[in-house]
């Protein structure tokens, strides 16, 4: 290697995408070299990932004999990529670089054009001093054996072999975004030229020439990369180099955090597992657009953890990677979107964690599945289900008992229908858990997303005669999924929500002492509710008196029935009702409709002289899309029981009875429960329980000191 070799490596940037003037070798500390120019950059096709020496990287060199070399070329011309040739000074100690075109060759004997030519003074001042073969990670340099200059080009005859180095401590690639820069008021713009994890180099745009001198070198600053109409990246970062005195501004940069908070931090995670069979992650990287393949170290419901040699580093913490493909074993790829979330090094590789941010539904709960069975194969989520075994286990378990069933023969066929849209079309709204041994269904619960950000729990049974732990099995099933999923914006899962009665101990022990234990209202709150049937006296039965009306509800209305709640209760239920909004849940209706379902929330209010008496809530779907009809029926909010009469709440009632299609009477839940004795004949009271998933830390860590095997 000739004494030349080491100052070539310092200089050398090897880009396709923004090739330039030639880079002089008085330039060393310059980082990225300089570029060719526009045109030439327009006539090159896409680029390789762009690679130069940087302090600290390996220069451990080999050998490469000339059949590996000529291949190398060939493959050059074969990607109508470019060449280096090394022009040195005859008199003075200084070099340039410029981008040859290669032709092919088969022997020794290799013909080269210029992209540029050099000026005529530097062909005259200059002899041809090395070969420079740029690769992905790797560079080649030869000293050519003699040159024969002509118009267009360059004849070298070539050694035998040449000089292969390691020419970065880190693989840069090429980029393309829109950069902004941001620090105390000051704003930067330009485009992203090359990056990798640790840095990036933003060419600066040369109308903002003036407002360098702005920036303070010494504090950090908000940078954001985004193509026209898609976010990539956004963070603090901090300036390593900032030039503007001569030639291009650019700036190159370094994020000021390996982790970022995108979420509040949670004491209990879903559980990660290594995965058996290999397991991948594919997208085409946002700045690179190179396809990207990486290999999953440890996954869990809601992210991966996935890694690189630490020199071939490409991700960076808050960079968005949207249309990943999560390629499960055997199994179709799964889309999402993830965020990179955090970065560290471990043994030589950069380990990422990523974070799912949105997924279709039904393409999460097949992520689930596969979780779900490496944790325990008796435990299943949404699985292609028997139905005429769940059938059985309703009765059997004493779910569907004489009264409730009395209720449902009249409409069964409907019912059946019903339920196979449910447990065998995935619909995004629902989604059941079991926990079964063969055929034989042992425990059974269901969620149903009954309102914007709040899903139902509801239908839980077990066979206690086979296993008395399989209720608590698929309790935990719920927890490990709702911990999962609260984060997948397409879900909406902000509450869940259930009913229980007070004389049922089970639940009154999970759900009731839970909540009692955590004692906090906003994070997990109680309600009770009177339970009832309204007898039909008709639509038209009946006038209220005069002063009395009843119309739609509004925004006072609302302001009202939110005093008089924080009055009685400083819990979530009218969050979670949808309560508080006027607007209706359009994407509630739409995810419905979708599966063929029927789902409508209206309101009005029962007012006297003008003053609020209650709201009545008209909560409607399929009359057995919950069997106790608890989401099919009125709810009815009394905010001034000393002028409301049980008379005239009845006449209001029937009036919009109307609404509720079906043979039996309509179901009525009365809020606050104490009223319920005072107007009507109350059948049972249910205690409505709301956990905010934010707070799932609190529920978890009461639970494991219930459930033992508790995991989450």
């Amino acid at each position: 290697m000739s004494p030349g070799n080491t100052d070539i490596l310092n200089n050398l940037t090897m880009k396709k995408d923004s090739p330039g003037a030639p880079a002089e070798s008085g330039e060393a500390e310059k980082p990225g070299g300089t570029s060719l120019t526009d045109e030439v950059a327009t006539a090159l096709s896409s680029p390789p990932p762009t690679l130069s020496l940087e302090p600290g990287a390996r220069v451990n060199s080999r050998s490469r004999a000339l059949p590996v070399i000529l291949n190398r070329i060939n493959y050059a011309h074969f990607q109508e990529s470019f060449l280096l040739l090394r022009l040195k000074h005859q008199k003075f100690p200084r070099s340039a670089v410029y981008p040859v075109s290669p032709l092919p060759c088969k022997d020794n004997t290799v013909s080269l054009t210029w992209i540029k030519p050099p000026p005529p003074q530097v062909l005259l001042s200059h002899r041809i001093d090395q070969l420079i073969i740029p690769g992905d990670e790797k560079i080649i340099t030869l000293d050519p054996l003699s040159v024969d200059i002509g118009e267009n080009g360059v004849t070298l005859i070539l050694p035998e072999e040449g000089a292969e180095f390691n020419c970065r401590s880190r693989v840069r690639y090429s980029g393309q975004a829109d950069v902004t820069m941001v620090q105390n008021g000051t704003s930067l713009s330009g485009k992203l030229e090359d990056f990798s994890s640790a840095a990036l180099k933003v060419i600066l745009d040369p109308a903002d020439r003036e407002t360098l001198h702005w920036f303070n070198k010494d504090e950090p600053l908000i940078l954001t990369l985004k193509s026209p109409s898609v976010l990539h990246l956004s963070g603090e970062y901090r300036i390593l180099h900032l030039r503007g005195e001569d030639g291009p501004e650019y700036a190159v940069l370094a994020s000021q955090n390996d982790n970022i908070r995108r979420y509040k931090a949670k004491e209990y995670r879903g559980l990660r597992f290594i995965p058996a069979a290999p397991l991948y992650l594919r997208f085409t990287h946002p700045l690179s657009h190179l396809p990207t393949e990486l290999r999953v170290r440890d996954f869990s419901g809601s992210g991966f953890s996935v890694e690189l040699p630490e020199y071939r580093g490409c991700l960076t913490p808050g960079l968005f990677l949207t249309d990943t493909e999560i390629i499960l074993p055997g199994g179709e790829p799964l889309s999402c979107t993830m965020q990179v979330l955090h970065r560290r090094v471990d043994d030589g590789n950069e380990v990422y964690g990523l974070a799912i941010i949105d997924m279709d539904p039904a393409r999460h709960v097949r992520l689930l599945q596969h979780l779900q069975q490496l944790e325990d194969p008796h435990s299943f989520i949404d699985n292609n289900l028997d139905m005429d075994a769940l059938w059985e286990f309703f009765f059997t378990s004493g779910f569907i008992y004489p009264q409730k069933y009395s209720h449902l023969r009249q409409n069964r066929e409907e019912v059946k229908e019903l339920y196979e849209k449910l447990y065998l079309r995935t619909p995004s709204i629902a989604r059941h858990f079991i926990y079964r041994e063969g055929r034989e269904i042992r425990g059974h619960m269901a969620m149903l997303r009954t309102y914007e950000e709040g899903w139902l729990l509801h239908h839980h049974a077990s066979r206690l005669e086979h296993n008395s732990s399989a209720g608590l099995h698929v309790l935990n099933q719920v927890g490990s999924f709702g911990n999962n999923s609260h984060r997948i914006q397409s879900l909406k899962m902000k509450y869940l929500l259930c009913y229980y009665q007070k004389e049922n101990k089970f639940p009154r022990r999970i759900f009731g002492d839970i909540a009692e234990k955590i004692n906090d209202p906003r994070s997990c709150s109680l309600d009770d509710f009177s339970y009832f049937h309204l007898p039909r006296g008709g639509a038209s039965s009946g006038t209220l008196p005069e002063g009395w009306t009843l119309t739609e509800t509004d925004t006072e209305d609302r302001a009202d029935l939110k005093s008089f709640y924080q009055l009685h209760s400083r819990g979530m239920m009218l969050e979670a009702l949808n309560l508080k909004s006027s607007q209706p849940p359009e994407s509630l209706y739409r995810e419905y409709r979708k599966a063929g379902l029927f789902r409508d929330i209206q309101t009005a209010s029962l007012r006297h002289d003008g003053e609020l008496q209650a709201v009545i809530m008209m909560d409607r779907s399929e009359g057995s899309l919950n069997m106790s009809d608890l989401t099919n029926c009125f709810k009815v909010f009394v905010t001034a029981p000393e002028k409301l009469s049980p008379e005239i709440l009845r006449t209001a009632l029937q009036f919009l009875s109307g609404a509720f299609e079906g043979p039996g009477d309509p179901a009525v839940l009365l809020y606050p429960a104490g009223f319920g004795n005072t107007f009507f004949q109350s059948e049972k009271t249910y205690t409505l329980w709301i956990i905010n998933m934010e707070s799932s830390d609190k529920y978890f860590r009461y639970l494991k000191t219930l459930l033992r095997f508790a995991k989450h």
